[in-house]
């Protein structure tokens, strides 16, 4: 989905941070006005959502970071609000529902009962603390992977009746799919073929399926959406669920883009994105200091 890390392959601890002199590091493009903005101009342009949906690239710190910054100055505004996270699933929902969290350690003990991959410690807790201090609710926005995986193998596990409805509303067309296709086959280092990504797309909308239920069920007045850069497009991603459900619906998507190497006209982002930025706003920052993923991900292929 253009977020430039394949799956599974994100750096083991946080890195340096690579290009941070870069220009356009800590500017934010506003899409459909195509000018930048500072980091309060955002926020404020946030302010009267009713739907926040912050991307990120997983192993980067920054972004996190950023997300805290989000949810600090949300915070101020003293309204209902709920944040859902991509990397909490409904099975370690029960270990937080309706529970009052004090600390981000205790949440991270609590999720850490369900081995989902997700490095909770050394990337997520500044935005835990930052939810965890404003007192807003927590609910998980993603379904078990073996859940999944049994329901696009199709080993008798159904899809959840309200994830099955929202599905249903919102047909996936051809030329949507041809593109989920092609941005999961690139960004799995072109590794799959066709027969092999379109088990991929049915699970990529299951889970934005899923994520948009989760935000859909809060009663908060502010719903919050941490999640990878490929769930917040407007285009394909959870965008497209809610206004689905409600066409008025005030959604907000905040893409976090980390900056290349001499490149400093904003437009030529959006080639990685199919036809554009498919986002309402996108945050420029440094990059994470990784080794390049497809070399680990291509040794993880070929040793199928």
């Amino acid at each position: 989905m253009a977020t430039g890390v394949p799956e599974g392959t994100e750096s083991a601890q946080p890195g340096d941070l690579l290009l941070t002199d870069h220009p356009l590091v800590d500017r934010i493009f506003d899409v459909h006005r195509s000018q930048l903005l500072d980091k309060l101009q955002l926020f404020e342009q946030l302010a009267g959502a009713g739907y926040i949906l912050l991307g990120e690239v997983h192993d980067n710190i920054s972004h996190h970071r950023n997300q805290a910054q989000v949810i600090d100055y949300l915070a101020t505004m003293h309204r209902s609000t709920s944040v859902a996270f991509e990397m909490i699933d409904d099975s370690q929902g029960k270990f937080i529902r309706d529970r009052q969290i004090f600390s981000a350690g205790e949440l991270i003990g609590l999720l850490n009962h369900v081995d989902t991959g997700w490095d909770y410690e050394n990337y997520y807790r500044p935005v835990f603390e930052s939810v965890i201090h404003a007192d807003f609710r927590i609910y998980p926005a993603n379904i078990d992977r073996n859940r999944l995986m049994d329901i696009v193998m199709q080993h008798g596990t159904v899809v959840p009746d309200e994830t099955s409805r929202i599905l249903s509303i919102t047909p996936l067309t051809p030329e949507l799919e041809l593109a989920m296709e092609k941005d999961i086959i690139e960004s799995h280092c072109d590794m799959l073929d066709t027969e092999q990504a379109l088990p991929m797309v049915q699970a990529q909308r299951i889970r934005d399926a899923t994520m948009a239920s989760s935000l859909l069920s809060s009663k908060s007045d502010l719903r919050v959406l941490i999640a990878g850069n490929g769930h917040v497009r407007h285009d394909s991603g959870v965008p497209k669920y809610i206004l689905a459900q409600d066409r008025m619906a005030a959604v907000v998507a905040v893409g976090m883009i980390e900056v290349e190497e001499d490149q400093n006209d904003v437009t030529a982002y959006g080639r990685d994105w199919g036809d554009g930025l498919p986002f309402d706003y996108v945050w420029f920052t440094a990059r994470a200091d990784r080794e390049d993923p497809c070399i680990e991900f291509i040794k993880q292929h070929e040793k199928r």
